[in-house]
C-alpha cells in the first residue's frame, strides 16, 4: 500500500467519524477516530492539517 492510498483512507475514515458524531453514534466515532490516530502515527504524519495538504499534493502530482 503506497502512502497516497494511506492518506486518502485516512481522511475517509476521519470524515466517517465526523458524520457518526453528527448522528449522535458515539461509540462508533470514537472508534474510527482512534483508527485514524494509529494509521495518522504508522505514517508520521503530524495532523489533520498536514494530511490534507499531503493527499492534495498527491493527487496534484
Amino acid at each position: 500500500m503506497n502512502i497516497q492510498t494511506i492518506i486518502i483512507k485516512n481522511l475517509v475514515i476521519w470524515n466517517l467519524a465526523k458524520v457518526l458524531v453528527k448522528l449522535n453514534q458515539k461509540t462508533d466515532a470514537i472508534r474510527f477516530y482512534n483508527k485514524t490516530l494509529r494509521l495518522v502515527k504508522i505514517t508520521k504524519v503530524d495532523n489533520k492539517t498536514l494530511l490534507e495538504m499531503k493527499s492534495l499534493k498527491n493527487l496534484i502530482v
